[in-house]
């Protein structure tokens, strides 16, 4: 949810304390377990496409419990 929040998986990775390609590993792998593109990737950040906004609403309303 905080790359689509902050538009840029550099930046995600610098406020969840992750490697930059760790968390693109991460994220590429969630896409291959749904075999959906959750992501689009540019240049200046990334937006999520029809299914990550499905995705990142679905979280939204469902936190994992901690």
């Amino acid at each position: 949810m905080k790359i689509v929040d902050i538009g840029s998986l550099t930046q995600a990775a610098e406020v969840l304390h992750i490697a930059q390609p760790a968390l693109s590993q991460q994220v590429a792998t969630l896409e291959g377990e749904m075999d959906q593109q959750l992501l689009i990737r540019t240049k200046r950040g990334v937006t999520p496409t029809e299914a990550g906004k499905i995705l990142y609403t679905h979280c939204a309303n469902h936190p994992a419990p901690v």
